[in-house]
């Protein structure tokens, strides 16, 4: 996630840098969307804990009979 995270800021810093000349006026820096990175953020906390919720309450079953159970 870290090494996603600081290839994707490079590739935006490289992409304002070379295309600079076809805004007007170009950015002078760039700008975090920071409510799209906080819901995704919150969107994958919540997978997390569900699903540890779901393995939590599934493990005390013994595998072959909930299989048989299908």
């Amino acid at each position: 996630m870290l090494a996603g995270t600081v290839l994707g800021w490079l590739l935006s810093e490289v992409l304002v840098a070379v295309l600079s000349g076809v805004f007007d006026p170009p950015p002078s820096y760039l700008t975090v969307p920071w409510w799209y990175l906080t819901g995704a953020a919150a969107l994958v906390l919540f997978a997390l804990v569900a699903g540890a919720a779901l393995v939590v309450r599934t493990s005390d079953r013994d595998t072959v009979s909930a299989c048989r159970e299908t």
